[in-house]
């Protein structure tokens, strides 16, 4: 099984949420000066921490620190459905400051449009408890049906109208959403989500 390799982004607000929420996404895609890097010291903290790297370009910019990618869209859009309103650049950042963002596949893909393989998935099943363990979120909410139906089922069920996943003998609720870089995530959908929350809750 492979360890943690991408830590996750932990906001600092995250573990005083009386409400606390793990975003899921896939993978992280490498050029390949990267991908050799990766394959020489998965342990390299340029590797180890890519994913808070990334999710901290994007605070910066929000910050007004740093400049504007196109892929930034996405994480505004995550944090406008979550409070469903859009939200001044200020009240998007504290919002990501109060979740955790983690990618499930602990290898990286050699491009965006290639998808992690099934023992990709397996593989990385066992790092996912371990950040499940350390954080205990109250909800999972998934980037899109592929990452989901990707996912081993043998541990899923349903009650009352929630999924949960259970984990070590403990249940996580989770919510599958359109990705946030898809038209699919709308305001219908962004009403979901709260409902879907409060009924958690």
């Amino acid at each position: 099984m492979f360890p943690l390799t991408f830590a996750p982004f932990v906001g600092v607000s995250y573990r005083n949420q009386e409400f606390k929420i793990l975003t899921l996404g896939e993978s992280h895609y490498f050029g390949e000066e990267d991908m050799a890097l990766f394959h020489k010291d998965r342990n390299n903290p340029k590797i180890k921490n890519i994913t808070q790297n990334v999710v901290h370009q994007f605070l910066d910019y929000k910050r007004g620190k740093g400049n504007f990618h196109r892929w930034m869209n996405t994480f505004t859009k995550y944090a406008n459905a979550l409070q469903n309103k859009e939200l001044t650049a200020g009240g998007c950042a504290d919002i990501w400051e109060s979740m955790v963002f983690y990618n499930f596949v602990q290898t990286p893909m050699i491009g965006p449009r290639v998808s992690p393989t099934q023992e990709d998935f397996k593989r990385s099943r066992k790092a996912f408890e371990q950040v499940l363990k350390d954080l205990a979120p109250h909800i999972i909410i998934f980037w899109g049906k592929r990452l989901w139906n990707s996912f081993e089922k043998d541990n899923y069920s349903q009650e009352n109208g929630i999924n949960y996943l259970e984990y070590n003998g403990k249940k996580y609720p989770f919510l599958v959403i359109p990705h946030p870089s898809s038209t699919a995530l709308n305001k219908k959908v962004y009403e979901e989500i709260q409902q879907y929350i409060q009924k958690i809750k």
